[in-house]
């Protein structure tokens, strides 16, 4: 955890995969798992992501991925997303 937590405290976003643990359906929820994240820059500033859990399923959909980081990179519509859901 410290080397996550000095690589990553800093971060702009952060994207939780939800493939691995589903259970993540809020910010509270990822704060109950590592009470440490709610130092974490991208959590301060709500800007804290969750994978679709079928994301891996679909690999042949690399570009529907790289469209909703976009989308999250410039303040897109989470609507036009297919993979990714901002936690709140």
């Amino acid at each position: 955890m410290e080397e996550f937590y000095n690589t990553a405290s800093d971060a702009d976003y952060l994207i939780y995969n939800s493939s691995i643990d589903a259970s993540v359906k809020s910010i509270d929820d990822l704060l109950a798992k590592e009470s440490l994240m709610a130092d974490f820059k991208a959590v301060k500033e709500g800007n804290v992501w969750v994978t679709d859990d079928s994301m891996y399923q679909h690999t042949d959909t690399i570009g529907e991925l790289i469209t909703d980081l976009n989308l999250m990179l410039t303040g897109g519509s989470e609507e036009d997303m297919t993979f990714l859901h901002k936690l709140s």
